[in-house]
């Protein structure tokens, strides 16, 4: 089972680790360009975790950020589809898109922000 975490925050990484107990081949990448090649040059991914606010930011006179968002929008022009996705963004709008994005693609789709992620898997 290949997993890949999207997150800017090393440390949620670490955390989902230590409290799934994952005995999987689970990769972090910190923001969205890598987000993107992981997608499409090493995928298919059986599950993925995303983020939303990714701090990656387009060299352009907007420095318009380049989300988790964008990242879903690469994801479903994949021909692949992974098992689930869980959006543990504390962005509510921002995971709200992710999770449109993808369900209407066809994929399973949770949304739980991280702290409650993760205080639901201690119990």
């Amino acid at each position: 089972m290949k997993v890949l975490f999207i997150d800017d925050d090393v440390y949620r990484f670490e955390r989902m680790l230590e409290t799934q107990q994952l005995h999987v081949a689970a990769i972090h990448v910190d923001n969205a360009l890598k987000a993107i090649n992981a997608i499409v040059d090493d995928g298919p991914w059986d599950y993925i975790y995303f983020d939303h606010d990714l701090a990656t930011f387009v060299d352009d006179p907007y420095k318009r950020e380049i989300t988790g968002h964008d990242v879903a929008k690469v994801l479903v022009q994949q021909d692949w589809k992974p098992i689930n996705v869980v959006v543990h963004s504390t962005n509510s709008v921002g995971a709200n898109n992710i999770k449109n994005t993808l369900t209407d693609a066809g994929i399973n789709v949770t949304v739980c922000p991280f702290w409650r992620f993760m205080s639901a898997q201690k119990h």
